[in-house]
């Protein structure tokens, strides 16, 4: 039987860890290794997770200009991130369906080349406390590179992804202040 930190303990571990520093937490529902990453933002009290998400893909576009494009559907339904000019893509996230939820936004993993399934895995942008501390997590991801690449590639890369955009929302905050 597999358990997994609560809620309380994950968030507690998280806000101990300066921003933008990784925590990574890994368990085998059904079988699979899963990744479950939690990264401390700056804090941007005037602003709301949706807002937050938004912003993430709009940076990230620029801060891998020429080396990745993002494509949403007119109906905003998928989100599509594409390596280059590779015709399929690397992830595709789906927003989530929730009511409307001010201090989250989460979007579904439901495919790509990076993603072993496509019913797993969801990332959020999330503020707690009163909008005192911003989070950005991957719960459930199960990623389709073996686990020893994954762990030596690409979640390190994410690691220096969300540290760089965290830099970003701190520019932000500051240029409002």
């Amino acid at each position: 039987l597999i358990q997994y930190p609560s809620f309380r303990a994950m968030l507690e571990r998280t806000l101990a860890h300066p921003a933008g520093s990784p925590t990574v937490t890994t368990g085998r529902p059904r079988g699979l290794p899963t990744v479950r990453s939690i990264q401390r933002l700056p804090t941007l009290p005037d602003y709301d997770a949706a807002f937050i998400s938004n912003e993430y893909i709009r940076w990230l576009s620029k801060f891998f200009r020429g080396m990745i494009r993002i494509t949403r559907e007119p109906d905003a339904r998928h989100i599509a991130v594409f390596l280059a000019l590779l015709p399929w893509p690397m992830l595709v996230l789906q927003p989530t369906d929730d009511p409307v939820d001010f201090e989250r936004s989460k979007f579904h993993i439901v495919g790509g080349a990076l993603s072993k399934t496509s019913s797993t895995g969801w990332l959020e942008f999330r503020q707690v406390a009163g909008r005192r501390f911003t989070l950005a997590a991957i719960h459930d991801f199960v990623p389709s590179l073996p686990w020893l690449i994954y762990v030596l590639t690409q979640a390190p890369l994410h690691a220096v992804v969300m540290r760089k955009f965290g830099e970003h929302l701190g520019r932000l905050g500051s240029a409002r202040g």
